[in-house]
């Protein structure tokens, strides 16, 4: 009878308890906050270094299948596959050799070639039809617009024609008209060539990108710089 007489009321929460729960729950709240924000920092970091990558890399594959296909001309007094490059010079190299090997590498290549590099599909001539192509790999100058407002210093690598000059060496050269140039690749902050050897040319190219750091998302670290490198191997036996 007495039990049946007592009432059970509801407990609440007391107010230790409700400042416990929601310390927790703030810590997991601040805590997932965080983890989603790093998270999402790394993928744009990651996308970034991905990005500049590719830029870089694209550069490397085009070019040497491109230098590869270089030989020694029938043009008066051609003593190899290579004319000296013309100005403007990259900065740092000796203007009477600006692909010597212990220099900092020059922005362009000129080149003969005895297929036509500008054809959708280039193919070796016959033997009796085989006529001389001059061409330039070159890093422009032009800076093109950033569109992510980061700064980067974006240029491009381009192959362009030059007329046919009536000797070797022979100065000023001139763009073949009716040809326009080919873009090899974009974005680049920077590109070099030098000399390896007599048989060899040494490549490098360099990105810019920026990322956000693990604390913000928003915030933007300094410019950082990817730079890659590769050799190409001219052809050893050079025929006219």
């Amino acid at each position: 009878m007495l039990l049946q007489t007592l009432k059970i009321r509801p407990r609440g929460l007391s107010l230790a308890e409700l400042m416990v729960a929601g310390g927790l729950l703030s810590a997991v709240a601040t805590l997932t906050t965080l983890m989603f924000t790093n998270l999402r920092a790394t993928i744009n970091r990651s996308g970034s270094e991905m990005e500049a990558t590719q830029r870089a890399r694209l550069a490397l594959e085009r070019v040497p299948p491109l230098l590869s296909a270089a030989y020694l001309p029938a043009v008066s007094g051609a003593t190899g596959p290579l004319e000296t490059p013309i100005s403007p010079l990259a900065s740092g190299v000796l203007a009477t050799d600006p692909l010597a090997p212990g220099g900092p590498g020059n922005d362009s290549v000129l080149f003969y070639a005895c297929s036509d590099l500008m054809a959708q599909n280039p193919s070796l001539p016959l033997p009796g039809s085989i006529t001389p192509h001059l061409y330039e790999v070159r890093l422009q100058s032009a800076t093109s617009l950033d569109p992510s407002g980061m700064n980067r210093v974006l240029r491009s690598l381009v192959l362009q024609e030059y007329n046919l000059p009536s000797t070797y060496g022979q100065r000023p050269l001139t763009l073949k008209s009716g040809v326009p140039s080919r873009i090899l690749s974009y974005g680049l902050s920077d590109f070099r060539i030098w000399r390896q050897s007599s048989s060899a040319l040494r490549l490098q190219t360099s990105v810019q990108y920026r990322s956000a750091n693990l604390r913000s998302s928003h915030r933007e670290t300094a410019l950082k710089t990817y730079q890659f490198s590769s050799s190409c191997m001219l052809p050893v036996t050079c025929l006219r």
